[in-house]
């Protein structure tokens, strides 16, 4: 039995594009929410890290991004049962955090350049695990003082598809056009192929849409965290056939309705 490690670093932005109206709340608390929902459902099978844009206070990134809005926060490495350290940034305001102050600059493309960074000084990647970035936001890459944040980001994400990392954008509330800076960020190919039952882009336009969607992303990596290898000549006796996690072997059970 192989385990393939899932590692999804959902980074968030705190623009003024989130703050729009969404369903009763903003974008930016529906989509808190819709992860935190996800990361502690599957935080037991999926390592989750985390990032968002720009930094609050308690990030070592704040003051350069309080002098400058076109900027990241820093990358909280993805780990197993990772909620209580992503819970706080994420959910800024109602836990406590200081939140980020809104901005009209939308810095994905410096967020997509900092988790760049942090896997080029972790390669070379385990080939038995699986990386996935997941871009939140609610606008294209826009920074005020760059020409070129599209072209920023777009460098960052096929970097990352190099190395074997996918990039899923979730649009919240905003449809980007089909050649779009967001869309062709979607497109960047890898050499992790799409799971099944997993996009590149998804677009919810309503709060239980957006909910359904980060659980289906959520379940798309958690569901092949584990694969089975299999031979074209089955065993001479299935009653002999054992299963073990690590050196564990795991209980054989009469029917379904239990796990083993």
């Amino acid at each position: 039995m192989t385990f393939l490690v899932r590692i999804a670093s959902a980074l968030k932005r705190r623009t003024a594009g989130m703050q729009t109206a969404f369903g009763g709340t903003t974008r930016a608390e529906a989509a808190e929410s819709a992860l935190m929902d996800a990361i502690n459902k599957y935080q037991a099978k999926v390592k989750f890290g985390f990032e968002q844009f720009p930094a609050d206070s308690t990030d070592a990134s704040y003051g350069e991004c309080q002098r400058n809005s076109c900027c990241a926060g820093s990358v909280k490495e993805p780990n197993w049962n990772n909620g209580p350290r992503i819970s706080g940034p994420l959910q800024c305001g109602e836990s406590g955090f200081p939140c980020p102050y809104p901005s009209d600059d939308t810095a994905s493309y410096a967020a997509l350049q900092k988790v760049r960074t942090f896997y080029q000084n972790r390669l070379p990647l385990k080939e038995e695990d699986d990386h996935y970035v997941l871009l939140v936001t609610a606008s294209e890459p826009y920074c005020r003082s760059s020409s070129d944040a599209c072209e920023q980001a777009l460098d960052a994400a096929d970097d990352l598809g190099e190395m074997g990392i996918r990039v899923v954008v979730l649009s919240v509330g905003y449809q980007p056009p089909a050649n779009s800076c967001l869309t062709r960020i979607s497109q960047t190919g890898s050499k992790l192929p799409v799971p099944s039952g997993l996009k590149t882009l998804y677009t919810p336009a309503s709060v239980s849409s957006l909910n359904a969607t980060v659980a289906e992303i959520a379940l798309a990596l958690a569901k092949t965290t584990c694969t089975m290898e299999s031979w074209d000549t089955p065993p001479p006796d299935d009653a002999q056939v054992m299963i073990s996690v690590g050196r564990t072997s795991v209980p054989q059970v009469e029917g379904t309705a239990q796990s083993g």
